[in-house]
């Protein structure tokens, strides 16, 4: 699925902390520089201070200079599972979480340059990741990896015991997650949030294992409301509040305290100078 935009939101919320003497170079990186594909879905920079770009076709580290690609290899299980990359995490030690689209989770060792794969097994769904692909994941002040595997719900996983929960949507149950098409994760202080194609829901960090969700209620002035519930980003600005890009229904803010989502242009008037409606990362 192609990105449409990419916002540097930052930007807009705080350009009055700029000053005319303020400019913001850019440097393009492509093929030429040594990328091994142009279509780049995530970008992360490691506590070693690498840039890691997961594009279409393969995982790329730069280091300043040059880029090293690192793709699968038939044959080599310690390679990467799949060379189409989605989402990427570092962690303190300069390893780095990889979500790969239909290859499932892979763990980069800095030490070995080699890659631990965590796939789906139909034989043990309890005590696996729920899918291969990965639409995104955050790390919980726990150490708790929280991840959304596509259209197969949310994963809870501990990196130290090795332990697997699983959240899905069970129709008669309101608490669950509201659709197993899970899109993105963030933190605040005290919730882990999750945005699903059929809404935003909040889950306290401290209840965590009670899988009690609690949903978000949309009640701005848009009228096509099936494109204000699909939540492509969530970004916590600040306690209280979350900035929620969707999928055709633009910026939205989640009030956390009341439990609802509004146009996040009532109260940024410069976000009307969006050019489109789909927000696929913030």
């Amino acid at each position: 699925m192609k990105r449409l935009f990419i916002i540097l939101i930052t930007v807009v919320l705080q350009l009055h902390a700029q000053t005319p003497e303020e400019h913001l170079i850019f440097r393009n990186l492509g093929i030429s520089d040594g990328l091994s594909q142009s279509s780049i879905h995530s970008i992360a920079l490691d506590s070693r201070g690498f840039l890691w770009f997961g594009t279409q076709d393969g995982l790329n580290r730069y280091n300043g200079y040059t880029f090293r690609h690192f793709l699968q290899q038939d044959g080599d299980s310690t390679s990467i599972g799949k060379n189409r990359i989605m989402f990427l995490l570092p962690d303190s030690n300069g390893g780095l979480w990889v979500g790969t689209y239909a290859g499932g989770l892979n763990y980069y060792n800095p030490n070995s340059e080699t890659f631990k794969r965590y796939v789906h097994d139909a034989h043990n769904t309890q005590s696996t990741i729920l899918g291969n692909t990965i639409a995104s994941m955050v790390r919980a002040p726990s150490g708790h990896l929280w991840i959304a595997s596509w259209q197969r719900g949310l994963n809870c996983f501990n990196p130290a015991s090795g332990k697997w929960t699983a959240f899905q949507h069970i129709p008669a149950d309101t608490q669950s997650i509201p659709s197993n098409k899970v899109y993105s994760t963030a933190v605040s202080n005290r919730f882990l949030w999750v945005g699903t194609w059929n809404g935003a829901v909040k889950l306290p960090l401290s209840d965590w294992f009670s899988g009690k969700f609690k949903r978000i209620r949309y009640v701005g002035k848009r009228t096509n409301q099936k494109n204000e519930e699909k939540i492509s980003f969530l970004l916590p600005l600040q306690e209280g509040t979350v900035l929620a890009g969707t999928w055709g229904g633009g910026l939205n803010l989640i009030d956390s305290e009341k439990n609802i989502m509004y146009d996040a242009e009532i109260i940024y008037p410069e976000l009307k100078i969006l050019s489109g409606n789909t927000i696929s990362y913030v």
